[in-house]
């Protein structure tokens, strides 16, 4: 009863790091480095761009280049999602679920993932899975599950295996949930990345590998999880002397911030890399 209760609990905990400025994986560098188009975006969306349509309610959600309008976000994500019911109806949906900017709502956020996971979007349904769960915190959910777990191992989201890993470490099975969280760092979760550093860094249910969890934080710094790039770097410059990332990880902070030079200098070491992490 323990271990159901616990995996409970950490699925219903989920959605407190299902933290969205888009989908991950490359999405915010993308979003971050055009920030300045928004004129351009609102055009977009009013000819019936959908992409114009979420990247414009993003922007206004974060309040870069343009002064933070909640209000003028939803109604970007509402058209996104009339056109193309994937990342907007996504982003509707954990809105409405946390009640950010709209009165929560758990039937709105169903509505809108349900929406958004039909169409075969991962990440959404997983995220529908939490909700689903939600409405009985104390109650196992096979719906739930059932959703998570196609989330990771059909639908390839990075978020849908974090989530699937977390249930399993809840119930101790360390080695599986290493395992998912190996996956859903390769496929993009940040937070699968940060996790998995996190138990090789402890050396508590694995043999302490300093080497793995440094490239671990780098996977999580390349998706934009600012804290895991600061992590790396002072866990490799203790051990080492030096890092590697210095200038490419001052960009990516830079940009996020929403400076434009930062951007277009990240832009520009990207484009030169031959992988990933050789910056």
């Amino acid at each position: 009863m323990r271990i159901v209760l616990g995996l409970l609990m950490a699925i219903f905990g989920l959605y407190a790091t299902f933290e969205y400025s888009g989908l991950w994986k490359n999405e915010r560098s993308s979003f971050f480095s055009t920030f300045g188009d928004f004129e351009g975006k609102k055009k977009g969306c009013q000819s019936g761009d959908a992409d114009k349509c979420y990247s414009a309610a993003l922007q206004l959600l974060n309040g870069v280049g343009v002064d933070k309008d909640e209000e003028e976000a939803i109604d970007f994500l509402k058209k996104s999602c009339t056109s193309d019911p994937l990342k907007g109806c996504l982003e509707l949906g954990k809105l409405y679920f946390e009640g950010n900017g709209v009165k929560k709502s758990t039937k709105q956020a169903k509505a809108f993932l349900e929406k958004s996971c039909n169409g075969g979007l991962g990440d959404a349904c997983a995220m529908l899975g939490i909700v689903i769960q939600s409405e009985k915190p104390k109650e196992f959910s096979a719906k739930a599950m059932d959703l998570i777990k196609k989330s990771c191992e059909k639908q390839e989201s990075g978020f849908g295996c974090y989530a699937l890993a977390q249930s399993f470490e809840a119930k101790r099975n360390y080695p599986k949930a290493l395992e998912l969280y190996d996956a859903g760092c390769e496929l993009g979760s940040p937070m699968a990345c940060l996790r998995a550093s996190e138990i090789y860094g402890d050396g508590i249910v694995v043999e302490r590998d300093f080497d793995k969890t440094i490239d671990y934080l780098k996977e999580a710094c390349d998706y934009d999880l600012d804290q895991a790039c600061y992590m790396a770097f002072e866990m490799e410059k203790s051990l080492t002397g030096k890092y590697h990332h210095t200038l490419r990880y001052e960009m990516k902070v830079g940009c996020n911030k929403g400076e434009i030079i930062s951007c277009a200098a990240l832009k520009v070491i990207d484009f030169f890399s031959q992988k990933r992490s050789v910056i």
